[in-house]
Order: C-alpha cells, then sequence, then structure tokens
C-alpha cells in the first residue's frame, strides 16, 4: 500500500486515496439473497453474519442491497417482516469494482450519504461490502500519529465556564 508522511495533510490524504484500489482494502463479504427472500431473513442473515447489509442478486448480478437501516425503517414503519426484499430493498444500488480508488468510495459514500457501498469483481459478480468502518481502518492503518495523537472530545471540553 501506498506509504504516507506522518503529516495529516489533505493533499497526501488525497493522493492516497486516488492511487490506493479498493481491492487493496478488506473487502467484507455479506450475506447474499435473492429478491423474493424476505425481510425478516435478511435481518437473521445480517445478524449471523454480523454484517450491517446484505446484497440481493438475481442470477450472479446485484440487483439491490437492504441494511440495517432499510431494517429500522420497516420496524418504525410497521411493515410486516415477511415482506419480499424485491418490495424494500434499495433497488439498482450504486456499486464500485476492486478496481475502483478508495477516492471513488468516499465519494460515492458522501454523495448517497451511504455507510455501505456494493463491490463487484472484474466480472461483475458480488465481492462483498465496503463500509466507512473499513475506511477509517485504512485512514488509521496509515497515518495513526494523526489520529491518535488527537485529544479526546472529552478534553477539549471546559469543565467550568470562563470569563467574566
Amino acid at each position: 500500500m501506498a506509504e504516507m508522511s506522518n503529516e495529516l495533510d489533505s493533499r497526501g490524504l488525497r493522493k492516497l486515496f486516488e492511487t490506493t484500489s479498493i481491492g487493496e482494502l478488506p473487502i467484507k463479504p455479506c450475506p447474499i439473497l435473492r429478491p423474493d427472500q424476505t425481510a425478516g431473513e435478511a435481518a437473521i442473515a445480517m445478524r449471523e453474519h454480523n454484517r450491517g447489509g446484505v446484497l440481493i442478486c438475481d442470477q450472479g448480478r446485484v440487483v439491490g442491497i437492504f441494511t440495517e437501516r432499510d431494517w429500522l425503517r420497516l420496524l418504525d414503519q410497521g411493515t410486516d417482516c415477511s415482506t419480499p426484499l424485491a418490495q424494500v430493498m434499495t433497488a439498482s444500488p450504486g456499486t464500485l469494482t476492486t478496481q475502483n480508488a478508495v477516492a471513488d468510495a468516499v465519494a460515492m459514500m458522501d454523495r448517497g450519504r451511504y455507510r455501505r457501498v456494493a463491490v463487484l469483481d472484474a466480472d461483475g459478480a458480488p465481492k462483498g461490502l465496503i463500509d466507512v468502518k473499513t475506511i477509517v481502518h485504512f485512514i488509521v492503518e496509515h497515518i495513526p500519529e494523526a489520529v491518535y495523537t488527537q485529544a479526546s472530545h472529552a478534553q477539549m471540553t471546559a469543565k467550568e465556564p470562563e470569563g467574566a
């Protein structure tokens, strides 16, 4: 992976993001379900695999994504857990490939306000999910001094009022 100085600087971070491919990061495999399976089955699969999302595939191609946010929204709306994923998934989600740069994942997450993005291999088959946590760990791995030497929120918060 690319090397970076100990100094956190936006140009260095941008270069690191642009020169590192998603395939160089640990892509988390995730459960793959069919569109006819239910939201309840997706929730069980997420829990069993300790993942925040599942990919919905039809004939080996990603046709949707269902995440913990979707599950919470369904619970809030009182939707039946036996509802087919085809009715509640995010259809035709944006995807990236392992050849895309990390910068592409960050941009997609920022624009869409996503925490997870589907990653495909070179043939278009589902590889897994890349999430915000993976990218944060990537940053920490390359510039730990900038991350670990920052004062905590508690240390930065005034304990007593100042001034007159």
